[in-house]
């Protein structure tokens, strides 16, 4: 099969792409789904600019099933993590390609999620009623006296991390890199974060909604901050150590919504909390609200785990915004 001159564009695209990951495990994960969809290219005599949504499903199930593996003595059903992990690569990869133009859509768009049978499904959506005792534990931790300057108290940081979580659906690695100047305001009483991405040269700019930055001020006076980020503050981690100004890793960040976040009122753990957790449960708290999924995919960055939990969520609300959704599940915080 010759490639042609569109398709070595936007092979020669990709490559550009993948060497702008910072990250050496990025780049080595993501340039190992790209040789395998590449060598699955070649066999089926397609190319990255003619594939469509029914072929990208039908390499995803294949490679689920571990028809895709070499070694015919290994090739076995792959984890659901595993597929996913290949299934959002995919969807960067042509994202990549829409947007560099050489292709006019993101085929990944329109492929369904491929079930996996592990007996349970992962990182399960916390249940309306979980839900709504956590929003009553946090709600409660909100409007609450206010910590005392300097304290430090272990209880501020983890409640702070788990709501900023919620609102913001940010990543580990990006809370791990977040300075408190990346906070800014819109000049009125609307705050953003911009998050260093992954790529060079690239930053998002993420809605910080007021539960949120009202937790980010009570965990400011805890550390013995004013309430408001200053300009000067480039060197102060968004989220710190315990008794330190030096930023919290990754996997500590896990630790801490693992281990203490859930546990905000009373000492009673209403709703498992991880990244992927609270992710799952803004979704479905925006769904149940009528925010139009568009918005909630857009804010979270992930229009596929709103396609996958949006699946699991029955309503029939439409018509509102993330702001009210907010009033509705907070009321009105002073």
């Amino acid at each position: 099969m010759q490639i042609s001159a569109t398709d070595g564009k936007a092979i020669t695209a990709i490559n550009e792409w993948l060497t702008a990951y910072r990250s050496e495990n990025t780049r080595n994960t993501y340039h190992r789904e790209f040789k395998r969809l590449s060598s699955w290219l070649w066999a089926v005599k397609t190319s990255f600019t003619e594939i469509d949504s029914d072929d990208l499903s039908r390499y995803l199930t294949d490679f689920a099933l571990g028809k895709l593996d070499l070694d015919l003595n290994r090739q076995q059903q792959k984890k659901r993590s595993t597929v996913t992990q290949a299934r959002n690569v995919l969807c960067r990869l042509f994202e990549n390609l829409r947007r560099e133009g050489i292709r006019a859509d993101n085929p990944m768009d329109a492929v369904p999620d491929v079930l996996v049978d592990e007996g349970t499904p992962s990182t399960a959506i916390a249940s309306a009623q979980e839900r709504a005792n956590w929003h009553q534990s946090y709600n409660t931790w909100l409007n609450s006296p206010a910590p005392e300057f300097g304290m430090r108290a272990n209880s501020e940081r983890s409640n702070a991390l788990a709501v900023f979580v919620y609102w913001t659906s940010l990543q580990r690695s990006e809370l791990a890199k977040a300075k408190m100047v990346d906070i800014r305001s819109d000049g009125g009483n609307q705050w953003f974060i911009w998050v260093e991405n992954t790529q060079k040269s690239k930053r998002t700019k993420v809605l910080i909604p007021t539960s949120a930055m009202k937790a980010i001020q009570r965990y400011r006076i805890s550390r013995g901050l004013p309430e408001i980020p200053g300009d000067h503050e480039t060197d102060v981690p968004l989220f710190a150590r315990k008794n330190t100004e030096r930023a919290l890793d990754p996997w500590t960040i896990a630790h801490i919504l693992k281990s203490d976040a859930p546990e905000m009122l009373e000492g009673v753990r209403y709703m498992q909390t991880s990244i992927s957790k609270l992710r799952k449960a803004f979704v479905a708290d925006g769904v149940l609200h009528g925010v139009p999924q568009f918005e909630i995919g857009q804010h979270i960055r992930s229009h596929h785990v709103v396609r996958h939990v949006a699946a699991q969520v029955s309503t029939d609300s439409f018509g509102e915004s993330i702001g009210k959704m907010q009033t509705a599940l907070t009321g009105a915080l002073p």
